[in-house]
């Protein structure tokens, strides 16, 4: 069931049971973090929940590998898919094979995060 209610704040709140997830290793550690700040340590459906090498790999940087072991980690833990380097670029791949029209899908990704974004329907 979706619910929408308009904040005090002027933002649109959206609860919703989401078709999918996905985030890459430019923003993923943002929501491996958050999602630990909340004390969560499952993903409800894993089956459906995937993380991205493609925008900074091979990593050019020690603090990028730091993030993809942290990325490795979390999919490991939580039994998220892995689209390693090499793999295919996530907005591609979700768009082709995963996403219908009408899912309701959380991408955790620096264009939405810029644009004050956080849920693609």
């Amino acid at each position: 069931m979706l619910r929408i209610r308009r904040c005090y704040c002027q933002k649109l709140l959206v609860i919703a049971d989401i078709d999918t997830m996905y985030f890459h290793e430019g923003t993923g550690p943002l929501a491996i973090k958050q999602i630990e700040t909340m004390g969560m340590d499952q993903i409800a459906k894993p089956e459906a929940a995937f993380v991205f090498f493609d925008h900074a790999a091979p990593s050019p940087a020690s603090a990028i590998s730091n993030n993809h072991k942290s990325l490795r980690d979390f999919a490991q833990r939580t039994g998220c898919r892995l689209f390693d380097i090499g793999d295919g670029v996530c907005h591609q791949i979700m768009s082709e094979r995963y996403i219908s029209p009408g899912d309701i899908v959380y991408a955790n990704l620096r264009l939405l995060i810029d644009h004050d974004l956080s849920l693609v329907a």
